[in-house]
């Protein structure tokens, strides 16, 4: 047992104080290989941890957009668990998308979901489609990609200073976008309907979404 042996267990002939000795000391040896384990499943959860922290960290933007006419800021609160909700910006034929996205799972499937979501996001709306058919084509590829139950929701804004003009996308977002409307002192909610990122293949996620 001092020598790291927690598995050992004692073979006493006979009764007595040595046999009740024997049985202590067995159950000595089961408690440390517990705690022994207990403390490598920890240190394995705080590593997963730092990865998923690092992780979240790079899906974050470095920096915000300066468009003339538009002030533009952000405030990220993390969860209490790190995983793979992000928001981004993406500049494109002098458009901006703006994104702001919450991954279903935690820790590191939560975070790789997270960045595998953000590229393909990247990469479809730089193409310059429409950003329906761009959502449509990020949709197959995530539901292909990630497991049964995992998904993305998204909020999308696609701001075109040229006619100063916003298209907006929900896909599964519960918190909706405020709008306030100076000319009338009045602020509106608004909440286009669709289903999250990767839970379907394509059918209903094509139908639903507005």
């Amino acid at each position: 047992i001092s020598l790291g042996n927690l598995q050992h267990r004692t073979r006493v002939r006979g009764g007595g104080e040595v046999h009740h000795l024997a049985r202590q000391i067995d159950k000595m040896a089961a408690a440390l290989e517990g705690a022994q384990d207990d403390a490598i499943e920890l240190e394995k959860r705080e590593r997963e941890r730092e990865v998923a922290q690092r992780v979240r960290e790079s899906l974050l933007p470095q920096a915000k957009p300066e468009i003339a006419g538009y002030t533009i800021g952000d405030f990220h609160v993390d969860a209490a668990e790190p995983g793979g909700d992000f928001h981004d910006y993406i500049a494109y034929d002098g458009k901006l998308a703006l994104l702001v996205c919450e991954v279903s799972g935690r820790g590191v499937p939560g975070a790789l979901v997270g960045a595998t979501a953000r590229a393909y996001l990247r990469s479809e709306l730089a193409r310059g489609d429409d950003i329906e058919m761009a959502l449509q084509r990020v949709n197959r590829e995530l539901a292909g990609d990630v497991s049964r139950g995992m998904y993305v929701t998204l909020m999308c804004v696609v701001l075109d200073p040229v006619d100063n003009t916003a298209t907006m996308a929900c896909a599964g977002h519960k918190l909706p976008l405020i709008r306030f409307e100076a000319s009338s002192g009045q602020v509106r909610l608004l909440q286009p309907d669709g289903i999250a990122l990767g839970f379907d293949s394509g059918p209903i996620f094509d139908s639903r979404l507005e």
